[in-house]
């Protein structure tokens, strides 16, 4: 489990390292680093021996198919992660590759229920908005859902990596709207 600081590190990487980038390569990489810094942070909270995993000689795949097993993901959650991975991969074997809007299409068009809670509070995917400023958008709803299961309610006895709902989250974002909360989404 993350602290409420620990959060706050990965939200200011998140703003360091990709929100003031206009490179298309240099977001999706940085993306997918932090994006995996918070997998295997949340395979850290959950598994009690997470060290005997060797996390790091762990392809990301396998990462995302230990988060479904242990109920973190849902299967359909899974495939997102996975069809982003697949467009760094492009990238980190294709000095040439140029990504286009379709193939961020499809990695939005595979958003589940809880993606799409998490969008709404970034004020929706827009089709105006240029494919740098969606990639960012995309990459934020990932990693947001992640820092999601990674905390603790104990409001509500949720432990870190138990599945956190669409409505749950949709609740949380209505009652912080409501100034039920003191801190920032």
């Amino acid at each position: 489990m993350k602290t409420r600081a620990e959060l706050a590190v990965t939200l200011h990487h998140f703003k360091e390292f990709i929100q003031e980038e206009n490179s298309i390569l240099s977001i999706v990489l940085k993306g997918q680093l932090l994006i995996e810094k918070e997998i295997e942070s949340l395979i850290n909270s959950v598994y009690q021996n997470a060290s005997v995993l060797n996390l790091d000689r762990m392809f990301f795949p396998n990462k995302i198919d230990l988060l479904i097993a242990i109920g973190a993901l849902s299967i359909d959650e899974g495939n997102t992660y996975k069809l982003f991975n697949k467009l760094r991969r492009k990238f980190a074997h294709n000095i040439e590759y140029c990504m286009s809007k379709e193939n961020l299409d499809e990695v939005i068009s595979s958003f589940t229920a809880r993606h799409h809670a998490l969008d709404e509070i970034l004020n929706k995917l827009e089709d105006e908005i240029d494919i740098v400023e969606n990639t960012k958008r995309v990459i934020r709803i990932l990693l947001d859902l992640l820092l999601w299961q990674n905390a603790e309610d104990p409001e509500k006895n949720i432990k870190s990596g138990e599945y956190i709902s669409a409505e749950e989250i949709e609740d949380y974002v209505r009652r912080h709207r409501n100034g039920e909360f003191e801190e920032n989404i």
